[in-house]
């Protein structure tokens, strides 16, 4: 729920991309260089990692979670990082944590849906856990409130969560059944405010319990993250609708567009420049909005990355997590975005010879002059590249092997990057 994205084993199956997003050509945005973001690697030993969840800590530094690991990881606003083994052992052993917060006792707070928990964590590693009343609730996202406790969303439970900081549980149902409660924020109104991803509604629940829902235009946008904004009003993210929203504490809600088809909107924060910054984790970039509506997007480096949660720094800076690369990373506010998306383009091969393939890939007009970069890939790994420079509408480079390619069927990957933008192709080929 509320942007659980991942993609392969068990720990890939909590929100699964719509179909129509896995195709073949997929347009990108890339700033020249990623002079925009810097990222950084979070060392840890053998086995798969994710990188998930993002607060800011007490101390200054960024906290995050591993949950294949069942870890919990530190990093300083140098990119220093530190990891910490979960040590509840319900957790350590069925465990998936995914997203957390910072509480007013100073301690990290998140939730362990596989084993119906709520977690502390003291930033020194110290962990205690909480059992959930209900079974099963699928415990998801976590938010200090204006009362000093803890509050929570049920996923399956379809119930909102109350902790105290001592560990005491109160639980209230939401009005109408199958809701999906994802992601929850405090208001500016001292409400606590959640998306309800599954029924396309934003929830807001008072200190008191007192529960009112707003139906969003469009009930199938998937809303996902949702955060208070410096206008007084809670702004959100549309995940299916490729949109960002922005609702008053009335209920009227206004919605921009994402430029960049696919983008899978999943997390918003707000930065410290006054607007709203956001992951796009179907396209490896982070968007920014004003409060008056304006969309900029920053390019990740790393391809396939899976940029997923994102929070404001101490440094000035926002930082966002990459949950498939396992990075963590950070841009600066005052950066410079990307340009509008780049049209598609497609190549096809031609007659090998030994070590040689060439590529003619057909372009639109408005690709001319780009950096063309091609990968011929099989199931071992990559089997011979090649580059060149754009020119008209059809462009040919010859890809070199090291050794001679033999017949059969390959993957073609192509790229073109035109003033600060990329736009990719990808097919199966035979040589």
């Amino acid at each position: 729920m509320g942007g659980n994205l991942a993609r392969a084993p068990r720990w890939r199956m909590r929100l699964a991309a719509p179909a129509a997003l896995v195709a073949a050509l997929v347009a990108l945005g890339a700033a020249p260089a990623h002079a925009a973001i810097k990222e950084f690697t979070l060392p840890a030993a053998g086995g798969d990692h994710l990188t998930s969840g993002l607060a800011l800590g007490p101390d200054g530094a960024l906290y995050s979670l591993d949950p294949p690991a069942i870890q919990m990881v530190r990093v300083t606003p140098a990119g220093v990082s530190r990891r910490f083994s979960i040590s509840v052992r319900s957790v350590a052993i069925n465990g998936f944590p995914q997203l957390l917060s910072a509480g007013p006792d100073g301690a990290l707070w998140f939730a362990s849906a596989n084993t119906n928990q709520i977690v502390r964590a003291t930033p020194a590693g110290v962990f205690a856990s909480f059992d959930i009343p209900t079974t099963g609730s699928a415990s998801y996202d976590i938010a200090a409130g204006g009362d000093g406790a803890m509050w929570f969303t049920e996923s399956a439970g379809n119930r909102i969560g109350r902790i105290t900081t001592a560990g005491a549980i109160t639980e209230y149902p939401l009005p109408r059944p199958l809701s999906g409660p994802a992601q929850i924020t405090a208001g500016p109104d001292g409400a606590l405010w959640f998306t309800e991803q599954i029924a396309g509604r934003i929830g807001r629940i008072t200190t008191a319990g007192e529960i009112t829902e707003f139906p969003l235009p469009d009930s199938r946008s998937g809303p996902a993250g949702i955060v208070a904004g410096p206008d007084g009003a809670l702004w959100f993210t549309e995940r299916n609708a490729g949109r960002i929203g922005r609702m008053t504490t009335a209920g009227a809600v206004t919605e921009y567009t994402i430029p960049t088809p696919g983008s899978l909107p999943v997390s918003i924060a707000a930065g410290p420049d006054g607007a709203l910054w956001f992951t796009e984790y179907g396209t490896d970039l982070v968007g920014r909005v004003t409060t008056a509506g304006a969309v900029s997007e920053f390019q990740v480096p790393t391809l396939d990355s899976g940029p997923r949660d994102i929070a404001a720094g101490s440094d000035g800076a926002m930082w966002f997590t990459e949950l498939l690369s396992g990075k963590m990373a950070r841009v600066a506010t005052g950066e410079q975005p990307i340009g509008p998306p780049l049209k598609a383009f497609t190549c096809t091969t031609g007659k090998r010879k030994r070590t040689r393939l060439p590529a003619t890939c057909t372009l639109d007009p408005a690709l001319s002059g780009g950096k063309l970069a091609l990968t011929l890939r099989d199931e071992l790994g990559v089997v011979a590249t090649g580059s060149g420079t754009t020119t008209g509408a059809r462009t040919t480079v010859t890809l070199k092997a090291k050794k001679a390619i033999a017949r059969g069927s390959y993957s073609l990957e192509a790229s073109v990057t035109v003033q600060g933008r990329i736009t990719r192709f990808t097919a199966g080929v035979r040589a």
